[in-house]
């Protein structure tokens, strides 16, 4: 049998190990985020490049003809 003084500590910890679970849960959710934003901006920031490559290309090629 425990204690009166045990059961509150372990009441204390359990609720303080559900509160870091929900903080690394949290944690997890933010940084597939931030994961799926950084994605997006390379990828959109590689076609923008490829984009002006391609423009750049085709004016160079332009220009050395006239």
């Amino acid at each position: 049998m425990q204690s009166a003084g045990t059961r509150p500590k372990k009441q204390r910890a359990d609720q303080q190990t559900q509160q870091w679970d929900l903080k690394e849960k949290e944690f997890y959710d933010l940084k597939q985020d931030w994961i799926q934003n950084v994605s997006y901006l390379k990828e959109t920031g590689t076609k923008r490049w490829e984009n002006m490559a391609q423009e750049f290309g085709a004016k160079w090629t332009d220009w050395r003809a006239d």
